[in-house]
């Protein structure tokens, strides 16, 4: 009988080793305000499970919210539908989110008129700043007719990021996508944070769009932000839009088939279904024979620099060769020296290959690859290495730069033979003239 235990626990063990290498859950927890949201918003939820994602309901109502079960985390991602929602604060409080999202997971925040101030706060810890709670974007020339009721306050998009990682389909138009709710601009202390929708030039934000503005409007045009995506260096997500009303099924059927999947795609590339990229397997080495180490180079030598790079396929559930032309590596030591295109070799591992010339400078240099692409996983790569100078035994034993010091080596050699001669044999004929003298 201990063959068949050892192999059961060999089993058990590999399961489990397999399970902790997936990394994460599959749970996405979604919070509702209410329960005719739940239904209101059924389709914006349904997708989540279109994609293989486990979704657990909740309302901003209930209890308690445990993330975290025998010290790890329970959900993968967690949307916050319940915007104007005012006693969360106690139950999923902020500190709590950020340590989520820092942990390697990712956050959908929705907002809409009337938001609440934990609304805002989560949106501000993301990088986003909402407008007054009170107003409500305004578009007088490109109001959305099938759901205006004459305020104009229901508009269409006006710009958004050709990303078929973000919106599920690079022909999506801006105008395809309708919006109403509040305005916002991002912190500029944020560098990770992009807005990847925003209002066209005629759009404004007003607490009253029937009359006349007074004063400069705080968020308007091309400045305001209508959806943003986050992507962190621990690889998480956090997406805010501001439009809680238009991801209604309502609004799906009015606004159409391309605005559902814009905003389905954008809510399944914040969950991780889209758009993340890994890199595996970086290799370099000396293609020259100069007996340097693995992890260390010779002036002048030539490395040959390769590294995988994959992209999650979410729909097959695999890794796939991620594919551009565009991806570079540097080779630096404080400023770059030498920056080199990655060419991909077509396999299936997704490998990427560059010829690197080491500089004729030793010291400490670093292979650097910062890749950023809208609706991507950023790749920032970093790996140090020493160039050291040639050894006194690699110098040839001839160089032909130094040809002039050989040159004046030998004539002095030849010189000094030749006065020796002068010396030694020279005076022989006066020596014998004065020996006939004597």
């Amino acid at each position: 009988m201990r063959l068949p235990l050892s192999l059961l626990l060999v089993a058990v063990f590999s399961s489990i080793i397999a399970a902790a290498f997936q990394g994460q859950s599959n749970v996405v927890l979604v919070v509702f305000e209410d329960q005719v949201m739940l239904k209101t918003h059924s389709r914006f939820v349904d997708s989540l499970k279109a994609i293989g994602k486990t979704v657990e309901v909740k309302q901003a109502n209930s209890e308690s919210f445990d993330l975290r079960a025998d010290g790890e985390y329970v959900y993968d991602s967690i949307v916050l539908l319940c915007p104007t929602a005012t006693k969360m604060e106690r139950k999923l409080s902020l500190d709590s989110l950020v340590r989520f999202v820092d942990a390697g997971h990712n956050l959908f925040v929705a907002a809409g008129h009337g938001y609440s101030d934990y609304t805002s706060k989560v949106a501000s810890s993301i990088g986003v700043d909402l407008d007054y709670k009170r107003n409500k974007m305004t578009d007088h020339q490109q109001p959305f007719q099938s759901l205006d009721d004459g305020s104009h306050t229901i508009i269409r998009a006006g710009g958004l990021v050709q990303s078929k990682y973000l919106f599920g389909d690079e022909n999506i138009k801006a105008s395809d996508i309708v919006f109403s709710g509040p305005g916002a601009t991002l912190f500029t202390d944020n560098e990770l944070i992009d807005k990847v929708m925003w209002g066209s030039g005629s759009c404004y934000s007003t607490d009253d769009s029937r009359r006349p503005l007074s004063k400069i409007p705080r968020v308007a045009g091309a400045a305001s932000v209508l959806a943003a995506a986050l992507s962190t260096r621990t690889e998480s997500r956090a997406s805010y839009f501001g439009s809680i009303d238009t991801l209604s099924n309502d609004a799906f059927d009015k606004a159409g088939k391309k605005h559902e999947k814009a905003l389905t795609s954008f809510l399944a590339w914040t969950v991780g279904h889209a758009g993340v990229l890994r890199t595996r397997n970086l290799v370099h080495s000396s293609i020259d024979d100069s007996g340097s180490l693995a992890n260390e180079f010779r002036v002048k030598d030539t490395i040959k620099f390769s590294i995988d790079v994959q992209e999650w396929d979410g729909g097959k559930g695999v890794w796939s060769p991620y594919v551009a032309d565009d991806m570079q590596v540097e080779f630096v030591m404080l400023d770059p020296w030498v920056r080199e295109r990655l060419h991909y070799s077509g396999n299936e591992n997704g490998t990427y290959t560059a010829t690197i010339p080491v500089p004729d400078q030793i010291g400490v240099y670093k292979f650097n690859i910062q890749y950023f692409r809208p609706g991507l996983s950023p790749i920032v790569l970093m790996k140090v290495v020493p160039v050291r100078p040639y050894l006194h035994n690699e110098y040839e034993r001839f160089i032909g730069m130094a040809s002039p010091y050989y040159a004046s080596s030998f004539s002095m050699l030849i010189g000094v033979f030749l006065l020796g001669l002068v010396i030694l044999y020279g005076n022989k004929g006066e020596d014998g003239e004065h020996a006939k003298a004597d």
